[in-house]
């Protein structure tokens, strides 16, 4: 097999239903006593080849819904804060004026909120989405009984 070097994630989609390659493939980060991530995107109809996994080769998975829209947009706002780092000063002084303006109308949390949003592309009503299916506006709920 392939050895490469330095390898501190994979990525599997469709987990392999032979468990002694999808340990192989994973272990590709976990070389010369290195610690890496492995992550796996399954269907619904596969969940049982990772509750294999668990049981057969004894590996705790973690797992991780997908994202709801303010996990994104918390995301995003953290990269639009770096970008203002890269800001030259005429641009800055040419929106000081406005900038000035829209803090005395709203306030300077709401007017720099505002603005990081719109930076970011995010000027829409954030909506809810099922962790189970991924659709919008849905929601995920789990009954049990006794």
């Amino acid at each position: 097999g392939l050895d490469v070097p330095n390898v501190d994630l994979v990525i599997q989609t469709h987990p392999s239903t032979d468990l002694d390659k999808y340990v192989h493939r994973a272990g590709r980060t976990a070389r010369a006593g290195r610690e890496g991530t492995n992550v796996v995107f399954y269907a619904l109809k596969e969940e049982y080849i990772v509750r294999l996994l668990e049981h057969k080769k004894g590996i705790k998975m973690q797992r991780i819904g997908p994202p709801q829209p303010i996990d994104v947009v918390r995301a995003a706002a953290a990269d639009v804060a770096t970008q203002l780092d890269h800001v030259h000063q005429d641009s800055i002084d040419a929106f000081m004026d406005t900038a000035r303006d829209l803090m005395a109308e709203r306030g300077a949390e709401v007017a720099l909120a505002a603005s990081l949003a719109a930076l970011g592309g995010h000027t829409r009503k954030m909506k809810g989405r099922s962790l189970l299916s991924s659709f919008e506006g849905y929601t995920a709920v789990l009954i049990s009984g006794e």
